[in-house]
């Protein structure tokens, strides 16, 4: 039987992990043509379901294996085609048992050839980068103001995506921490109080360094997450956590996207208006 050991390396992590197959044994009427021993290192503590895919010219094999953070280890596939095969892959944040058709995977690898011969011992690497995604809002010329428009409420014009309506001056700007700050009092404080063992997202003199914070772990899901991270909307946890299929706990605010709930997500416009503000250095005042 020939045998194919590679690696699969994330990048930018910090923790090993530990793995148990899932979906029993490979079966298949077909002999055994290769095997891949995929070693696992430096996997971060939000992967539990890692997926490899291996493809040849006439037939695709697939495993799924739940992972358990804490050691190295190695995944095993078999029965692959001989000839050249497309290695791709990817993970998750829940238990394989729990991924299906509409789950998004928290880090992806692009494929790579790999040309698996009688006899002969192929090496293969597959790079795991995290998923970013990006709600993109479209604005057409005319139909919103810029920086410096008005946007009274009789005026009928609105700001663009990104852009506050400053109450005094009646006039488009950058957001401030106090537009954020509305935000939070709208949507969040109603479970997000200042009794909340969690997080508070109450408007004190504490709520800036909270925010900037990495959260305690008395929020276990998701410890370790920074909400904000000036100048970096896509490393900041708010971001991720207002948007569909977070990477660790639920989307806030809490069961908005059940239609039985009261509860409103955030729209477009306010998800634009967090993240102009954490781009330009999420100012405090």
């Amino acid at each position: 039987m020939n045998r194919l050991r590679g690696s699969v390396k994330w990048i930018a992590l910090v923790l090993p992990m530990a793995v148990v197959s899932c979906g029993g044994a490979d079966s298949s009427s077909e002999p055994d043509l290769g095997s891949a021993d995929i070693a696992l290192t430096q996997v971060p503590a939000d992967v539990l379901c890692v997926h490899i895919v291996a493809q040849g010219a006439t037939r695709t094999r697939d495993r799924f294996f739940d992972v358990t953070p804490g050691n190295g280890t190695v995944l095993s596939m078999n029965r692959l085609p001989i000839g050249m095969v497309q290695f791709s892959g990817e993970s998750f944040s829940v238990p394989c048992s729990a991924t299906g058709m509409m789950s998004v995977p928290n880090f992806i690898a692009d494929a790579v050839a790999v040309q698996i011969d009688p006899g002969v011992v192929a090496s293969v690497t597959l790079v795991m980068l995290r998923n970013g995604r990006a709600d993109v809002s479209v604005d057409f010329e005319g139909e919103c103001e810029q920086t410096g428009g008005t946007c009274s409420a009789m005026s009928g014009f609105r700001c663009c995506a990104g852009l506050a309506c400053d109450a005094t001056s009646q006039t488009c700007r950058p957001p401030n921490f106090g537009d954020i700050t509305a935000v939070f009092a709208q949507s969040c404080v109603g479970c997000h109080g200042g009794t909340n063992t969690r997080i508070s997202l109450v408007a004190d003199a504490d709520l800036y360094n909270r925010l900037t914070t990495p959260l305690p772990p008395t929020v276990p899901t998701c410890a370790g997450m920074t909400l904000v991270v000036p100048g970096s909307p896509m490393a900041s946890f708010i971001l991720q956590k207002t948007a569909a299929m977070p990477p660790c706990g639920n989307r806030m605010p809490l069961r908005c996207d059940d239609p039985m709930s009261v509860r409103a997500c955030l729209s477009d416009l306010t998800v634009a208006l967090i993240s102009a503000w954490i781009a330009n250095g999420a100012p405090p005042m």
